[in-house]
């Protein structure tokens, strides 16, 4: 059953970005031209519509996609042709919404003569979203020219690499860990300047296993050169975490031992440092 004027109901909290998404379509034998208002805007709403436009595609195949959605003008008008449809996006901008129950009606006219008229009820929860710094987004992707900065665009901060080979050098009777940062300093490069947290990937080498007697202070000697370096990059380490094995609980509990083992060494290496464990498989 269909209420008049068409009802949309969402549920945001403050400081959100509530997209709601209008489709219409032309049943009339002629193209029309489509305005939309939106009415009073209640409890510090901001409502801005937009039109979705089209973009080619693959110039073979002579296909557009629906894709970029651009802010409407004061006076724009959209064109639906005949039996098609045309979307229209509201970004309902609650960055200074008060608590409770707002509701804003929207207006489509064509040519001033027919009116459709939609309801947008928002429940704006009360409470506020955490801040930048309180959640982190991964979106495991691959990483090269084009999708890192993509991905820093869309609000990713966490990125994944793997941690710099290293080899043991004798020098005057001691043993010195020699660590190459070549590969690390070409990853970060595209990230400097931006506030992300890395998780880095796999097991250090530093020249011995992890029963000999000096592994734990080659460990530590490892560590003390990767953190000044990548604070030196601006990431501190606090902004660092070991992801040394994906998703051990899935490879059995001599998986979960081992890797229990290792922490308890780099933890006494490097009491500071961070893991990150996902432990399903």
């Amino acid at each position: 059953r269909l209420s008049s004027p068409l009802a949309i109901r969402r549920r945001c909290v403050t400081g959100e970005h509530e997209p709601v998404s209008v489709k219409l379509l032309n049943v009339s034998p002629d193209t029309v031209m489509v305005r939309t208002t939106v009415g009073e805007v209640p409890g510090g709403l901001v409502i801005t519509p937009h039109k979705v436009t089209q973009v080619p595609t693959n110039p073979d195949s002579g296909k557009v996609v629906w894709d970029p959605i651009i802010p409407l003008g004061e006076v724009e008008s959209v064109a639906i042709p005949r039996l098609e449809t045309r979307e229209f996006w509201f970004d309902v901008d609650a960055a200074k919404a008060t608590a409770g129950e707002h509701t804003v009606k929207v207006t489509f006219s064509a040519g001033g003569k027919k009116e459709t008229v939609v309801e947008i009820a928002l429940r704006v929860l009360p409470f506020e979203m955490g801040g930048y710094d309180a959640m982190r987004l991964c979106m495991w992707a691959s990483y090269n020219q084009h999708t890192v900065p993509d991905l820093l665009a869309h609000g990713a901060t966490v990125f994944l690499t793997g941690l710099p080979p290293a080899k043991a050098v004798e020098q005057g009777g001691q043993t010195r860990l020699e660590v190459d940062f070549t590969a690390m300093d070409q990853f970060l490069a595209p990230l400097e300047g931006y506030d992300v947290f890395l998780l880095l990937t796999g097991l250090p080498q530093v020249g011995v296993g992890e029963d000999d007697p000096s592994y734990v202070a080659r460990l530590a000697d490892y560590f003390e050169q990767v953190m000044s370096h990548l604070a030196a990059k601006g990431i501190p380490e606090e902004h660092v975490a070991l992801y040394t094995w994906d998703e051990v609980g899935g490879n059995g509990w001599d998986a979960v031992r081992r890797y229990v083992a290792f922490g308890k060494l780099v933890l006494k290496a490097r009491p500071t440092i961070k893991f990150y464990v996902n432990g399903g498989g």
